[in-house]
Parts: C-alpha cells; sequence; structure tokens
C-alpha cells in the first residue's frame, strides 16, 4: 500500500540534507499539513537550517493586515482585519490575533511574522513579535513607552549575516525623537534589539531631520530599513553597519503638485511608487548615500483607464484635482510589495498586478472600519512557518 509520508522512523533513516531538500519545494499550505503528521516532521520544519532554505524562495503574498487610524487625534484603535485572497477568492477577516494576551496597533510584516504593540493605555506595554499561522508570539519588553515611537522588525535569513551563524534571530529597530532645547534641535536616536542577546543597545548614531516619520510606514530591503517621512525624504538605518541618512524621493516633472507616494520592497531592494499627472510611476533604488533612484516601470494614466475601465473612469482629471487638494484623494498607493502595488481608488481597496497591468479590486474600505477611508495602516503578508518563540 502506498503512503503518503514518511514516519518517524523511516525519517531518521532519511538523510537530513535530502528531506529539507524535498521539503523546502512543496508550497507553504502543504507544508504546514506535513508539519502536523508527526513531533518528527514538525521538529525538521521548525529546524533553523531548514527555515533558512525555504525562506530563499520567495512566497507569494497571501494577503493585507490591516488597521484603521485616526486622521486628528492620537488614540489608538485596538481592531484590525486580514484581507485574504487566493484562488478561492477574496476574504475578510477580523480579529486574527486573539491568541496575543492584549488589543495591539499593527507595525509591521516581515517574511511570515508580524509586529505590533500594545495598545495604550496598557498596564504593561510590550512589543510583540507573533507568527499567526501557528499561532506562536515572543513579547518583548519596551521601556520608557512613547507612541511615537517608530519600531521596525528586521528578520532576514537568507542575508549573509544571518547566514554565518548556527541559529535565526530577529532584531527591532526603535527610532525616538530627542528635543535639545538648549540648541532648539531636534534628532533621530537608534536603538536595537536583537533575540541571541534579548537586550537592547542604543546605537551611537543620530540623524538630524526637521520632519516627523510617518508611523508604520518602515521597509526592510536587504537587511536596511527605511522609514518615509512628513517631508519628501526617507529615513534610511543600516543596521549591521549602523549608520543612517536621509534619502530623497523622485520628483515628478510636474513639480508644482503634490504626487501620492508610497515605498516598498521588491527583489530585495528599496522602490519608490508615485502618482502623480506624469501617471505611475515605479522607482528602484540604487545608491543610498547618493538619493540615486532609477524609473524601472511608468503607465500613462490614460492608458491604465483604457486597460481597466470596469473601475476607471477620468482618471486623469481627478489625479490631477488631487495633486492640488492632497485632502480628497481619489487614488492613494498604500503598499508595494514584489511587483504589487495596493491602492485605493474612490474608496476600495486594489491589488495592481505592475508587469500584467491588471487591476482587481478586492472589498471596499468601508468592509475594514469606517475609520480606514484615509491613511489606514496596510501591511503585505506572506504565510511562513517561522517558530518566533524559538528565535
Amino acid at each position: 500500500m502506498k503512503r503518503s509520508c514518511l514516519n518517524d522512523d523511516e525519517l531518521g533513516l532519511l538523510n537530513k540534507d535530502i528531506a529539507i531538500d524535498i521539503l523546502s519545494r512543496l508550497p507553504m499550505k502543504t507544508l504546514f499539513g506535513v508539519r502536523c503528521v508527526s513531533k518528527g516532521w514538525e521538529q525538521l520544519i521548525s529546524d533553523p537550517i531548514f527555515v533558512a532554505a525555504y525562506m530563499k524562495r520567495t512566497e507569494p503574498i497571501s494577503g493585507l493586515f490591516t488597521q484603521e487610524r485616526y486622521m486628528m487625534c492620537d488614540y489608538d484603535i485596538d481592531t484590525h482585519c486580514y484581507v485574504q485572497f487566493g484562488l478561492h477568492g477574496v476574504r475578510v477577516h477580523s480579529m486574527l490575533l486573539g491568541f496575543l494576551p492584549e488589543k495591539v496597533v499593527l507595525l509591521g510584516t516581515r517574511k511570515g511574522l508580524l509586529c505590533c504593540r500594545s495598545c495604550m493605555p496598557s498596564p504593561s506595554p510590550g512589543i510583540y513579535i507573533c507568527n499567526p499561522l501557528i499561532k506562536d508570539f515572543v513579547r518583548v519588553m519596551w521601556s520608557a513607552p512613547n507612541k511615537k515611537d517608530c519600531i521596525a522588525l528586521v528578520f532576514d535569513p537568507v542575508s549573509p549575516h544571518t547566514v554565518k551563524t548556527t541559529s535565526l534571530y530577529f532584531k527591532l529597530v526603535m527610532v525616538r525623537i530627542v528635543e535639545d532645547f538648549a540648541t532648539d534641535d531636534a534628532y533621530y536616536s537608534f536603538h536595537i534589539y536583537s533575540s541571541q542577546s534579548r537586550t537592547w543597545m542604543k546605537s551611537k548614531e543620530i540623524c538630524h531631520c526637521e520632519y516627523n516619520l510617518v508611523n508604520n510606514s518602515a521597509t526592510c530591503a536587504g537587511g536596511i530599513l527605511y522609514w518615509m517621512t512628513e517631508g519628501h525624504q526617507v529615513l534610511m538605518f543600516d543596521v549591521e553597519n549602523e549608520l543612517s541618512c536621509l534619502i530623497s524621493l523622485p520628483l515628478p516633472t510636474t513639480k508644482e503638485t503634490i504626487p501620492d507616494k508610497c515605498i516598498g520592497e521588491s527583489g530585495r531592494k528599496l522602490h519608490c511608487v508615485t502618482i502623480s499627472q506624469d501617471g505611475v510611476l515605479v522607482w528602484v533604488l540604487i545608491e543610498n548615500f547618493d538619493s540615486q533612484w532609477t524609473l524601472t516601470w511608468s503607465i500613462p494614466l490614460k492608458k491604465m483607464e483604457e486597460e481597466n475601465k470596469q473601475y476607471l473612469y477620468n482618471l486623469a482629471a481627478r489625479v490631477e484635482l488631487q495633486t492640488i487638494d492632497e485632502f480628497s484623494p481619489y487614488m492613494m498607493a498604500l503598499a508595494f510589495k514584489d511587483g504589487l502595488l495596493v491602492l485605493t481608488i474612490s474608496f476600495n481597496l486594489f491589488f495592481y498586478d505592475i508587469q500584467k497591468k491588471k487591476l482587481e479590486k478586492l472589498c471596499s474600505m468601508d468592509e475594514l472600519g469606517k475609520k480606514s477611508i484615509m491613511n489606514p495602516t496596510v501591511l503585505p503578508f506572506s504565510l511562513s512557518l517561522v517558530p518566533v518563540s524559538r528565535l
């Protein structure tokens, strides 16, 4: 009789490298089922060597974590949604993080892990790194918590720094604004947490910047973190070398307009998407310290409308209006990941595949909450089996 998988005894006879090579070729959903067969399979799939091998492949985006935001006040909103999409259509799930001990604010995602912090006020605020698929999490101490802290997750199993070690680990980087009242100046300081040492360390690096950072806007590309600012700049921090700089964003040719923009990662490179009368433009950052960008893809608004007539009407005129009045946006870029652009169009959430030039409606913004109309947190998410509590 033919069996579908090996038992623990047979697994022990199989060369580990061969088992890892075979399993690393399976789709994530299949692997999730295999993990439940026996303790032997579960241990192998949770092994750091296997996780690093599996992470070499690009796992497709499975959904979006979203959270509402207040526009005119600083209160936290403790509800969130997960927009799941795939072969079986689109489904909107509410509150998938019930396995965490408290309500949280979403901060970012990386390689199937979700970073979030306690909703304030909280009796004992903390930072959580969790894997929603296997409902596993760790809690990190958050000393002197401040809601203005910008916290980002760094987890890159295939980076040269991680590959050299015998175990996987993650890092957190917290950016804090420090005001020097004597000089009437302000700068950003950087604090780094490592799951290896389980301690925070204050970096000697500082960065002077006259703009505030945009919360929940961090992007990790090639092990380097980037934050959007409220100006036309991006704050960069090289985690391994502890170096920072400000990077100017690419400008549209029509200088007097205000382009809508977002940043994201694709191919381990930072990308910037701008929407203006010039069309939808995708830029890739070539050199950090010289703010050198190269235009890799673009589409005029008229052509985009012609190819997606079921969703778009009078697009150029509406985008021209929003570049003059940024408080009445018709089309907003929310996130970019692996060639897929997440955007809102007339209060609906869409995916745009820039290679296929295909626009796909996901849901209305109302389904994500009444306060999701303007600037919601939107985090592209890919499934993984990373056992975060073992890192």
